[in-house]
């Protein structure tokens, strides 16, 4: 009776613990999605060998149970036909024998359980390790991608600020003045305040002035397409 009540004890503490360890497993699979599967699985098993241990408790107890019978049963019989003391007690020993035999095998049963629950405890022990620093190496890559973004935000930032500074300063820049030096039918030639010179034809592009679409020689200015006209320097009239 003591035996079954320490089984009993056994169980209810080993159902506790396998309770428990679903309960982790439950909470860890929660939290990362790309190990369901395998926690799924795992639970499945930590059940199925729960539900196994149930199943021999009650192979055990309906064995137990069967024996008692039998031995009751063998002592009413002997009471009966009053055999002799030298019959019965070869047969009860036997019996004490046999129970004493499949308790030792139950018990090594329980043993073997609880040794796989341990390995499946010790499984999810290094699944936890292992998610633990999945973890922290995905927080130090979201820290690094941050870092990057900034670098390069502030990157794209400077560049366009330099490219709104030009055009800025390409907006308040003065036109060049040019002013006709000579001047023939289809041809001008131009000079700058600094003294350097080009020489353009019909059709061809002054900067900051456009398409030059007139060349008049006897007037001695040239007609271009922004509306502005060019003639000689009025210091070399």
């Amino acid at each position: 009776m003591d035996n079954k009540n320490n089984n009993n004890i056994d169980e209810e503490y080993k159902f506790q613990d396998s309770t428990e360890s679903t309960s982790n497993f439950s909470s860890i699979a929660n939290n990362k999605d790309f190990a369901s599967t395998f926690f799924e699985k795992t639970r499945r098993r930590h059940i199925f060998l729960l539900l196994l241990m149930l199943a021999v408790s009650l192979g055990i107890y309906k064995v137990v149970s069967q024996l008692m019978h039998r031995v009751s049963a063998s002592k009413s019989v002997t009471a009966k036909i009053q055999k002799s003391t030298t019959v019965v007690k070869p047969t009860a020993l036997q019996m004490n024998n046999a129970i004493m035999n499949r308790l030792n095998q139950i018990e090594h049963q329980q043993h073997e359980f609880q040794s796989q629950i341990q390995g499946v405890d010790s499984e999810f022990n290094n699944l936890k390790s292992t998610l633990a620093d999945y973890h922290s190496r995905l927080l130090s890559l979201d820290e690094q991608t941050q870092q990057l973004q900034t670098q390069q935000d502030t990157f794209l930032q400077k560049q366009k600020d330099e490219e709104m500074k030009r055009i800025q300063e390409k907006k308040l820049a003065p036109k060049p003045i040019y002013y006709v030096r000579a001047i023939i039918p289809g041809r001008v030639w131009l000079s700058l305040q600094d003294g350097s010179t080009l020489t353009l034809g019909l059709g061809d592009k002054l900067t900051g002035y456009g398409v030059i679409t007139a060349i008049n020689p006897e007037q001695g200015t040239i007609s271009l397409s922004s509306g502005a006209v060019i003639g000689y320097n009025p210091d070399d009239r």
